[in-house]
């Protein structure tokens, strides 16, 4: 488990961060703070990486998300949302790695798409299901879940039109498949 810092221009690895934990799935960027965070789904555990100092500062457990696969940063707000394999969504803070809130939605989910402006958070479930779930005041709520196809586990948000979009192959070809809030 490492994190090369590359010189595009060069070519070249400038620097390697080793992580004490393994699995590395999704990663988010924190722009004011510069800070990366790096879910391991092997050890159950957020990092945080200082990406001006180029270091490891901690390793956060992330129970009751288990398996942490899927990440998405919460602008304007210190914290972070987690997804774990286990059926379990959570809000995490930034700076003190605490757990805040959690909730169940379907199992087996890989990525996840925050809308800053509904404040929803979209889990694509290779199930078939996408959890909705809303962030209200540092709470999450699950919400009425989509029916989506099966291996459906690709999600993007668009915050302009707030239309949620999945990608899946079906019979080896490949589908796009849009929600839009009525």
């Amino acid at each position: 488990p490492e994190l090369w810092v590359i010189d595009p221009a060069a070519k070249s690895i400038l620097n390697t961060l080793t992580l004490t934990g393994a699995g590395m799935e999704d990663l988010g960027i924190d722009d004011k703070s510069a800070y990366l965070y790096q879910c391991l789904k092997d050890s159950n555990e957020l990092v945080q990486v200082d990406l001006k100092g180029l270091k490891v500062v901690t390793n956060w457990p992330t129970a009751p998300v288990e398996k942490p696969h899927g990440l998405a940063m919460v602008p304007t707000t210190d914290n972070v949302l987690v997804v774990g394999g286990n059926g379990k969504l959570g809000l995490m803070s930034q700076t003190s790695g605490e757990v805040l809130s959690s909730t169940d939605i379907a199992p087996k989910v890989d990525e996840i798409a925050y809308d800053p402006g509904l404040k929803r958070v979209y889990c694509a479930s290779g199930t078939g299901v996408i959890s909705v779930v809303a962030l209200d005041g540092g709470k999450l709520t699950t919400l009425a879940p989509l029916t989506s196809s099966l291996g459906a586990h690709s999600i993007a948000v668009d915050p302009q039109t707030h239309t949620a979009w999945v990608v899946f192959a079906k019979d080896g070809k490949p589908y796009v498949q849009s929600f839009t809030k009525k």
